[in-house]
């Protein structure tokens, strides 16, 4: 049965389904733009431990989630792929052990190309793993050392097709653009390259540095200069035509996929359903209420390893308001936007009432678009998406 189909019945439920997230916060070498928690000083007893902590968590949580399905799992970071396959077998046999997870669940792990081999890669198959997401990021060298990554364009080739010859039949390739210096044929012809492979799904993200990254240091001390504004609005909208004349469609922002393969777990995220994540510095949503797992890896695993819950800073405890808020920011992402009637079943409340003013004043901007109880971004409107988020902000 195709996910999007899975998706559909399984939201029918009573026991509505939920996602579930485990961080691994290990790199070989932290990049230069990213600003997640990870670290960079580890070795083999360490990930060890980490992994024992984990399957603790898995334990120690089951009792909140009761018989919630879980319709997807992702393995993220960090690099993932740095966990050998009995270490990714342990934790998903722990997580089937204590919860229910769905027979067709997508179960993906982000990869760096230079941390795949082919026995390593077998074992994630058998132990479940369905879905590889490729932190591919660039196709040129230069851009690959500018962006502190630790692997080639070669490497991509040769990883891409040893996943092909393991039968991965669904794999999404991260790309960035809006790099330093990069210019618009430059960005082009990375997203030719990646066309070329024919994965499933391309997820192109602009940039985002944050000041205290080195990126973001050497960008607020001009010794980088970011593309302007016009330049990065004609990538994007490059991007949306070169994809789409590709038969990747648009189904969110800065996410594309051929029919049936977009991404199931970032779709519980920007439906606002729930989401249980596990590990340091890991995020849950049950109902209102989002907790972040602090992040202090060696307090994580001793308060694990004394059979006590990771201490957790409560995020947000949401009301109906800032619930249906909540729902409305992260469904504008999807291209199909939101549905009135969806959002006044689930809370309640109805969104064009609530918000009236701001809905008309994006619409008459004509960054929103009204057709009926759906509202959507317009094409001017997802380059301006934060213009219309902020809006609903509470």
């Amino acid at each position: 049965m195709p996910l999007c189909r899975l998706w559909k019945l399984i939201m029918t439920r009573k026991d509505s389904p939920a996602a579930l997230y485990i961080h691994i916060p290990f790199c070989v070498q932290k990049c230069s733009y990213c600003d997640f928690y990870s670290l960079e000083a580890w070795d083999s007893s360490c990930l060890q431990s980490y992994v024992d902590a984990l399957t603790g968590e898995i334990r120690l949580r089951c009792h909140e989630w009761g018989e919630r399905c879980f319709a997807s799992i992702f393995f993220g970071g960090g690099t993932p792929s740095l966990l050998n396959t009995a270490q990714i077998a342990t934790i998903l046999d722990s997580i089937y052990r204590y919860y229910r997870v769905h027979p067709q669940a997508e179960i993906t792990i982000e990869a760096n190309p230079a941390t795949l081999g082919r026995q390593k890669l077998r074992g994630y198959c058998y132990a479940g793993v369905n879905r590889i997401s490729l932190g591919v990021q660039s196709f040129f060298d230069d851009e690959l050392l500018l962006l502190g990554r630790i692997h080639s364009a070669q490497d991509v080739y040769k990883t891409f097709d040893m996943l092909r010859q393991a039968g991965i039949d669904n794999i999404n390739l991260d790309l960035i653009y809006g790099l330093p210096n990069q210019s618009m044929g430059r960005w082009l012809a990375n997203l030719r390259k990646a066309i070329e492979l024919k994965p499933e799904h391309i997820s192109a993200y602009l940039l985002q540095l944050e000041a205290s990254t080195p990126m973001g240091q050497q960008v607020q001390h001009k010794e980088l200069a970011l593309p302007d504004d016009e330049l990065l609005l004609q990538m994007y909208h490059q991007t949306r035509n070169l994809l789409q004349e590709s038969n990747y469609f648009q189904y969110e922002i800065s996410n594309f996929a051929l029919t049936g393969r977009t991404c199931q777990h970032n779709i519980f995220y920007w439906k606002a359903y729930d989401y249980l994540g596990l590990g340091v510095g890991a995020v849950s949503k049950l109902g209102g209420i989002r907790r972040l797992n602090q992040a202090a890896i060696e307090q994580y695993i001793k308060k694990v390893e004394q059979h006590e819950l990771p201490p957790q800073t409560l995020l947000e405890s949401m009301d109906e308001h800032e619930q249906l808020a909540d729902a409305i920011i992260m469904g504008l992402r999807m291209v199909e936007g939101i549905n009135r009637q969806e959002l006044y079943h689930r809370f309640g409340l109805d969104p064009y009432s609530r918000y009236e003013k701001e809905i008309d004043e994006c619409i008459n901007r004509e960054l929103l678009l009204q057709d009926g109880d759906m509202l959507r971004l317009t094409e001017k409107g997802y380059f301006l998406s934060n213009e219309v988020f902020y809006r609903f902000l509470p």
